[in-house]
């Protein structure tokens, strides 16, 4: 027994210092250490068996959830509230343009294969989703405006509603054979709502506290918490706890704009610099294992899906194309069309509906999982590719003008 947790615990410490160090060469190189992280998962697991999924397969659903509330509250600190405020129409125009458009060319290829539309239009939907845990430190660290920081995160946390939601939907046709599009809208505004006064309410309620705990020992652990209650008294109340979170943290983060709302004077921050890094640290721990449990999860066991999956991702990243045209046109976003484009990794959510899938014991639920997998693995190769090449020529064109603009002949 103590050789086992010797070395999960030996595992465990590789684990974070890998991921430090794939944060380090993206400092030094620009290139994002998601991949890394994906493929150690990839190779501790499906490749070398030193991790069977069966046995930590019970973590999923607390893994899931911890990264979605970190990863989340995290990227609410550092956004702004005005341009998030600003960017939030904008945001549920490319989300529901993306979810229509990839659902669409997924369903017409599946039918293509051989798949009815109703099953085609199923898994569009299931493998639609942008993640928010992969893209939000992603689109944190590399540099590009605030309004698109600010788009990107809003349409990964909002698209994870409308996916759910437009996926259960789907299935309750298939199983009870009607689609109520009234009550799927219903559940879509109630989750918006409820996670939104939710985390707007504890957000305010604990800048108040903060002000009077500020000066206390392990306030960082409280709000930790604190978030926690809010989160899961959102998801039991049947709103979206991943908005809660993130506009817990967008209030937390925005202190001064807040306190000037309500016309309140306050000399000292109350959510300081040493909370913000705690949190931060913490967020990172938590992604770290969160990406190597990604490569812990990929299971494919057909060849065929393979060749489906690169294709649908390539269908995918055209109708992401699409999207971001259309929902940036005459806008300032338009100069890093590219990096929005690109940013469209899948996470474990496509996992998690497949399972889903194949619990209702549905025709080709094998071969979507399967297909689903590719899809992740891909789509992350292309996001991470793609911003570290976008963001690398931006950076190049501004060195040149900025040259070009400095240069004199006296």
């Amino acid at each position: 027994m103590n050789g086992v947790v010797s070395v999960s615990l030996i595992l465990i410490s590789f684990i974070i210092i890998i991921g430090f160090l794939s944060n380090y060469q993206f400092k030094r190189t620009g290139f994002p250490g998601i991949l890394l992280l994906i493929l150690l998962g990839f190779l501790f697991g499906p490749i070398t068996k030193v991790i069977k999924l069966e046995e930590i397969a019970s973590l999923t659903p607390y893994l899931t959830d911890l990264a979605m509330i970190f990863i989340l509250f995290d990227g609410g600190l550092v956004m702004n509230l005005k341009i998030s405020l600003r960017e939030t129409p904008r945001a549920i125009l490319i989300t529901v343009i993306h979810l229509v458009l990839c659902t669409v060319a997924v369903m017409f290829f599946m039918m293509g294969i051989g798949i009815e539309p109703l099953y085609g239009a199923l898994f569009g939907i299931m493998i639609s989703g942008n993640s928010a845990a992969v893209l939000i430190p992603i689109v944190r660290s590399i540099k590009v405006s605030e309004e698109t920081v600010s788009l990107i995160t809003l349409e990964s946390t909002l698209n994870n509603v409308f996916q759910a939601v437009s996926f259960l939907a789907i299935i309750e046709l298939i199983t009870v054979g009607q689609l109520d599009i009234l009550t799927a809208a219903k559940d879509i505004a109630a989750s918006f709502s409820i996670g939104g006064v939710i985390g707007v309410i504890f957000g305010f309620f604990w800048l108040h506290i903060l002000l009077k705990l500020k000066r206390e020992s392990f306030s960082s652990m409280l709000t930790v918490a604190v978030v926690f209650i809010a989160y899961y008294t959102t998801e039991y109340l049947g709103g979206s706890g991943a908005l809660c979170a993130l506009l817990f943290g967008i209030v937390l983060g925005n202190e001064n704009s807040i306190f000037r709302i309500i016309d309140r004077d306050v000399k000292e921050m109350v959510f300081n610099k040493y909370m913000r890094h705690f949190e931060s640290e913490l967020a990172f721990l938590i992604r770290t294992f969160f990406f190597v449990y990604i490569g812990l999860s990929i299971n494919i066991t057909s060849t065929i899906a393979i060749v489906y999956g690169a294709i649908l991702s390539i269908i995918l990243l055209a109708m992401r194309a699409i999207a971001t045209y259309f929902s940036t046109i005459r806008s300032p976003l338009e100069s890093e069309r590219n990096i929005i484009t690109v940013a469209m990794a899948r996470g474990l959510s496509e996992a998690v509906l497949s399972v889903i899938f194949l619990n209702y014991g549905l025709p080709h639920s094998t071969l979507f999982q399967n297909i689903a997998f590719i899809v992740i693995i891909l789509t992350n190769i292309m996001c991470t590719i793609g911003i570290y090449k976008f963001t690398h020529k931006k950076q190049h064109e501004k060195v040149k003008e900025e040259k070009i603009g400095t240069f004199s002949f006296y």
